[in-house]
Order: structure tokens, then sequence, then C-alpha cells
């Protein structure tokens, strides 16, 4: 059985010091460089229309699904993101009793 070196070399990365492969603090430089990368040719790619209609709710059932979670997840959030607000105050989920 064959195994990608790219595989290999992350398997590397992960056995050496820290300091070594370059993860400072709480994050990866270079990770957070190839994931705005990748983001910045999705955005370009025209596509995220065609990913946004995808991922919308098939259904009423399911739209009410995700609304729960999100609801959920607010919950027990410290405070709204300001990009998700657009400005409006936030409204605070209701706790299901």
């Amino acid at each position: 059985m064959r195994i990608k070196r790219s595989v290999l070399t992350a398997r590397r990365k992960a056995q050496q010091p820290i300091a070594e492969h370059g993860v400072q603090g709480e994050g990866n430089y270079e990770s957070t460089r190839n994931y705005n990368a990748a983001t910045r040719r999705f955005v370009e790619s025209g596509r995220v229309d065609e990913a946004a209609r995808r991922a919308a709710p098939r259904d009423a059932k399911e739209a009410k699904s995700i609304e729960q979670a999100e609801r959920a997840g607010a919950a027990r959030a410290k405070e709204e993101d300001p990009a998700v607000t657009h400005g409006r105050p936030r409204t605070r989920a209701k706790r299901s009793t």
C-alpha cells in the first residue's frame, strides 16, 4: 500500500517540535495562507452563488432544523459576530424550557 508523499510530510511535521514546523501560538501561518489563497480562488471562480443554492434548505422541515441549530449555538455564544448581524442589534435566542 502506497501512502501519498503529502501524508508522510504531514506526519513528519506533526512529530517535530512545534518551533521546527512553524506553528506559533494558536495558529499555523502556512495553513492560514493556504486557506486564504484557496478561499480567494473559490470566490474568484464565480462558484459562490451555485454553492449557496446547493447549501440552501431543501424544504421547510430542514429550514426549521437549521434555524433551531443556529439558535442553540447563539444561546451559548458570548456575543454575536458583528459581520453576522450586519449592523442590526443582536436578538437573544430564546432558550427552550
